[in-house]
Order: structure tokens, then sequence, then C-alpha cells
């Protein structure tokens, strides 16, 4: 499956820009630019842990795609960086490593 995955922090920097700044349309997809699969976050996780999780795919075939639009977003708010899918997961692995968070 191919979703757009949002980190937290990119969330709270944009509802910080529209509580001061009106935009121009009362819908607005909040959606990165760059979409990923579940298996691309299996393979970044592993990347970085020190434990290799063997990947299995039990269905090849892809399911339907969980994205949006953000033109709206970027013409609204055009200087906007997101935070890449890397960066996020390897913040979210490390704050969970710290805090000895248990799924």
């Amino acid at each position: 499956v191919v979703f757009d995955y949002l980190w937290v922090e990119d969330m709270q920097r944009i509802v910080q820009y529209f509580i001061k700044n009106k935009p121009s349309d009362s819908i607005i997809n909040i959606t990165p630019e760059n979409s990923v699969t579940l298996l691309e976050i299996a393979e970044i996780v592993n990347g970085f842990s020190g434990f290799k999780s063997e990947i299995v795919i039990k269905n090849p075939v892809m399911n339907f795609e969980y994205t949006g639009d953000n033109t709206v977003l970027l013409k609204n708010f055009p200087d906007f960086c997101f935070t890449n899918m890397k960066t996020g997961l390897l913040k979210l692995y490390n704050y969970i490593e710290k805090t000895q968070i248990i799924w």
C-alpha cells in the first residue's frame, strides 16, 4: 500500500502558520510531497535499527493508494519544507528507544 505520512511536528508548524495567516481556501489537504510504501518504511527502519527484521511480503499486489494533493497547502505556504520519511522515522525510533515504550 502507498500512504502519505505526515510527521507530527510538520502538522504543528502548519497549524501554527494558519492560526496566524488566513488561508485562501476553506479546504486544505495537509499531506507531504512524497508518498511511501510499507515496504519502504520497513527498509528504512531496518537501516538504522540494531535488529534487522526479516521483511516478508505476503501479497505482492499493491492495494489502494491513500494519498492526497497538497497543491492548495503549498500555494498558501510555499516555503514549507516537510520532514523526510527517514528523518521522521529516526526521530520516532529514538524517542521510543529513549522512553522504553513497548508496543
